[in-house]
């Protein structure tokens, strides 16, 4: 297992410590944020954002978030052509 995929799934299973024992919506989505900060490919960090970020009623943070993550993904794809 690569360092990047060991980091996300300790990232995820952080994230699920914080949300089913710690009651810590926002500590969780936090951690699923740096997990797509990094990888913004990542499609089931993505979805499990998105569905914490819809239980926590934050929309629009999401929206913003998601769509800066999509733009400096454009970049770097950009970069590296």
């Amino acid at each position: 297992m690569a360092h990047g995929e060991r980091l996300a799934a300790v990232q995820t299973r952080l994230a699920e410590l914080k949300l089913e024992v710690l009651d810590d919506g926002a500590g969780a989505a936090e951690l699923f944020e740096a997990m797509l900060a990094r990888d913004p490919s990542d499609d089931e960090a993505r979805a499990r954002y998105i569905s914490l970020s819809t239980s926590l009623n934050r929309h629009q943070e999401a929206a913003r978030f998601l769509t800066r993550a999509a733009h400096r993904a454009r970049q770097e794809e950009a970069k590296a052509r």
